[in-house]
């Protein structure tokens, strides 16, 4: 009988063993399954984020863009024939007809 009860021991003490690593186990894999679920929400969260700036930064660019089309365009217009004409007869200025070149002879202008 009492090996019989040497091998029940074992078993049990074989069935202890197994139970405390079967326990140890479950807590390392509950550990990474909720810290794989914790990183998941983190990415999803920041690739949301993300995708609301590029959003955003779009927006702005076509804004830009729409602003930067109006500007040349009125650069356009202000540097058209039309328009410069018009300032300077508001100016009161005269169109030249013919233009006088002076001269310039080899010598000098002025004694000492």
């Amino acid at each position: 009988m009492k090996q019989k009860h040497r091998k029940y021991n074992k078993t049990k003490t074989k069935s202890r063993n197994y139970s405390r690593l079967s326990r140890w186990v479950n807590k390392i894999l509950a550990v990474l399954i909720i810290t794989a679920a914790l990183s998941y929400i983190i990415v999803a969260n920041d690739l949301s984020i993300q995708g609301f700036r590029l959003k955003a930064l779009k927006e702005k660019m076509a804004d830009l863009k729409k602003e930067n089309e109006a500007i040349e365009l009125r650069v356009a217009e202000l540097k058209s024939y039309e328009n410069i004409s018009q300032r300077a007869q508001a100016m009161k200025m005269v169109k030249v007809d013919s233009i006088d070149y002076i001269t310039v002879t080899d010598s000098a202008v002025a004694k000492r």
